[in-house]
């Protein structure tokens, strides 16, 4: 009897398990849809589609909170920055779908189905669960008695409540297999989106697709956030706001490549095509920060290279410079050189470029003196500025590129130190193991100084751009704490 019940027991978990991945195609499909209903304009679908994978999302997490898992971390990165992308403006889908991570993960701690052990463990749980409910609660109040829009302050707090993710991952993932899934994933959306960025900035220059309808897509339709159009010297510019995960992706994927030896030769080929569809994606972005990041991890990722390694990681950057330039002389009759070293120069001179530069400037002036009045503990989350101008354009007064000045604005040097200080603790834990843990596998090794790279470029691009308070840069600071975690916690992640 005990035989035919663990019989039927197997035979009801197998069939949960195919039921959860059945609706992981059907989100897959939904997302799908979305993108074709915005680019036909099929407005009278979007709140049911939204509805019906509302709906899948939480059956899914019902049954597999790590799949669901997987679903969000790939909307985040394929999404776009809105949450948005079903046109309907009184909700973010993203948001709901944390929330409903968030519900189904309570009512399982509250059953005591969910082992609160690796939190407990964790050094970084009690700073990230104030991240993640005091500097949205209290900044937040703060922010409402500035008077600041209400839908200012709650997009502010949404970011932040990604880092409560955190906690989800280490509970649901604690282990090493999981962890190597979640990196899978991350990789392979990030590898995706830099192909299809890659793709439609093709489709633009042999003019196959149109590179204002483009703009209207993402910007106009689907809320991508980010700049497209033609630039002055002629050449086209693609930019979505989850150009920052290909920024990073390029940086894990090239640690992989130089720290982890035992890759078959298809991973191999596989992990170069992405390097390669990255590059050309950050090219396409015509983005000044994007490159500088790269360049200062890249610098970062140096020191912890063994001589060999460095030399594959300046032929690898030369190689990629060698493409670019055939690629812009063939298409745009432009030198990438002379367009690459133009383009960084332009970023101490407001002659040469005054509507991006003057912006910044104004941001400063207006920015640091908010700080000068209220210096200890800011403005609030949601702050807004109805005086902010740039020179040739009105900038949208609520959104400032300068990240740092901009929380430094709204939640004070208190709260940006505390910020800084778990920063400091994530490098601390990373170079801790990259020095002192004498028996890291190469793997380990790889991820550590993939993830600590793709850090260090958020935070450089985060001076010039509003990452740092999005879900974007948050998500991305999370996975590295959980990495970090997990490599200091468990034996070596099984490899296939």
């Amino acid at each position: 009897m005990k035989k035919v019940g663990d019989s039927s027991q197997r035979r009801l978990k197998n069939m949960f398990h195919y039921l959860s991945k059945i609706l992981v195609i059907i989100l897959i499909a939904c997302f799908i849809l979305v993108i074709l209903a915005n680019i036909f304009a099929w407005q009278s679908i979007m709140l049911p589609l939204a509805v019906f994978t509302v709906l899948v999302f939480s059956f899914l997490a019902w049954q597999r909170l790590d799949f669901a898992l997987y679903v969000l971390l790939s909307e985040l990165v394929l999404g776009g920055a809105g949450g948005r992308w079903l046109s309907v403006d009184f909700f973010s889908i993203r948001i709901i779908f944390l929330g409903i991570l968030f519900l189904i993960w309570l009512y399982r701690v509250l059953r005591k189905k969910i082992d609160l052990s690796p939190i407990l463990k964790s050094k970084f749980s009690k700073p990230l669960l104030i991240l993640a409910l005091f500097f949205p609660i209290f900044w937040g109040l703060i922010g409402w008695t500035q008077g600041w829009p209400g839908k200012y302050i709650l997009s502010d707090a949404n970011g932040f409540l990604f880092y409560g993710l955190f906690f989800i991952l280490i509970t649901v993932l604690p282990k090493r297999i999981n962890a190597r899934y979640l990196v899978k994933i991350y990789l392979i959306s990030i590898a995706a989106a830099a192909g299809i960025l890659t793709v439609l900035y093709f489709f633009a220059v042999f003019k196959v697709a149109n590179i204002w309808f483009l703009k209207q897509l993402f910007l106009g339709r689907m809320f991508y956030g980010g700049k497209i159009g033609i630039m002055p010297d002629s050449a086209l510019r693609l930019f979505t706001g989850n150009g920052i995960f290909v920024v990073i992706g390029i940086l894990i994927f090239a640690s992989l490549v130089l720290v982890k030896k035992k890759l078959s030769r298809k991973t191999r080929n596989l992990i170069l095509l992405a390097i390669l569809f990255c590059h050309l994606a950050i090219v396409a972005s015509y983005t000044r920060g994007f490159w500088v990041g790269i360049i200062g991890a890249a610098i970062f990722l140096l020191f912890f290279l063994p001589w060999k390694s460095r030399g594959k990681l300046l032929a690898g950057a030369i190689t990629l410079f060698i493409i670019s330039e055939i690629i812009f002389q063939g298409f745009f009759e432009l030198s990438f050189f002379n367009f690459f070293f133009n383009r960084l120069a332009t970023s101490v001179s407001v002659q040469a470029d005054p509507v991006s530069l003057g912006g910044r400037l104004s941001q400063v002036r207006v920015l640091g003196g908010a700080i000068l009045r209220h210096p200890f503990w800011g403005i609030g989350f949601g702050a807004y500025f109805s005086d902010y101008r740039t020179i040739q354009d009105v900038a949208d007064p609520y959104s400032f590129e300068l990240g740092y000045l901009d929380m430094t604005v709204k939640f004070g040097i208190i709260g940006f130190a505390f910020w800084g200080l778990i920063i400091l603790g994530i490098f601390a834990k990373g170079l801790k193991l990259l020095w002192f843990k004498f028996d890291l596998a190469r793997g380990d090794r790889a991820l550590i100084l993939g993830f600590l790279s793709g850090l260090v470029s958020l935070l450089i691009v985060g001076g010039t751009s509003p990452f740092l308070m999005s879900a974007f840069g948050i998500t991305h600071i999370i996975l590295t704490i959980y990495i970090l975690e997990i490599i200091s916690w468990n034996k070596k992640i099984p490899s296939r």
